[in-house]
């Protein structure tokens, strides 16, 4: 049995960098292009991230309406933050954050 917000096994992972600022946003979007596009459950590991821009958002946005099973887990204290001051969260299946 898997606990809520856990990979599923056969779960695609991409790590998102510590810095995701504008200048990660070029490199990451190839990367998510990639994980959109692979069989399985897409899953986003924001758990080191400790700067989240706006130019990044806005590809998690695009690849969470692109494919809405992806699962962002774990996600950093400073990615949650970032993601409630933004009211993102339903948007990227982070709902819970919004509360």
């Amino acid at each position: 049995m898997s606990l809520p917000h856990s990979p599923p096994d056969a779960a695609v992972r991409l790590v998102l960098p510590a810095q995701c600022g504008t200048a990660a946003a070029e490199p990451l979007r190839s990367d998510l292009i990639g994980l959109v596009a692979a069989e399985g459950c897409p899953v986003l590991d924001a758990g080191s991230v400790e700067t989240l821009g706006h130019a990044v958002l806005q590809l998690l946005v695009a690849a969470r309406a692109e494919r809405p099973d992806l699962l962002i887990a774990p996600a950093s204290p400073a990615f949650a933050e970032r993601v409630h001051a933004c009211a993102l969260g339903p948007l990227l299946g982070l709902a819970a954050l919004e509360a």
